[in-house]
């Protein structure tokens, strides 16, 4: 949530939510050497991100940081990258991947408890159904 996040100075660098370039750093943690990657998505399978809306608004608000906006401009299409990524994998045996079935019924902010209750319990229920598919997968 990088427009109400705080940016972090450390040792004179600025950090923010790593999301914003590596949404699923599966790559990221095979290059790490882990071999066999449980992936949880928030989407439905065959979902594709699209460009970003209101792109004025977001240039205005990360002025002090063109590079931030640059990175979030291209956002949509380094995640769908991922995702292609991510189904080259799972067709090799290596991933195993969960996502809902259907569309959360949440958006990004929320206070409403029976909605996060209802996202909780949909993916609850559906790593209870996969169970004995992640453990056959993670043995």
């Amino acid at each position: 949530m990088p427009l109400v996040s705080r940016i972090v100075d450390i040792d004179g660098h600025h950090y923010l939510d790593g999301g914003i370039t590596d949404s699923i750093p599966l790559w990221y943690f095979q290059q790490q050497g882990f071999e066999r990657n449980l992936v949880v998505l928030t989407q439905p399978a065959g979902y594709h991100k699209g460009p970003l809306p209101h792109q004025r608004l977001l240039r205005l608000a990360l002025r002090r940081y063109p590079q931030l906006f640059q990175a979030w401009q291209r956002r949509h299409e380094m995640y769908n990258e991922q995702l292609d990524y991510i189904a080259r994998q799972q067709a090799l045996g290596n991933t195993l991947v969960l996502c809902p079935e259907v569309p959360l019924p949440i958006n990004h902010i929320s206070h409403s408890r029976s909605l996060m209750r209802q996202a909780y319990d949909l993916g609850r229920n559906l790593a209870l159904r996969r169970l004995d598919d992640i453990r056959a997968f993670l043995a």
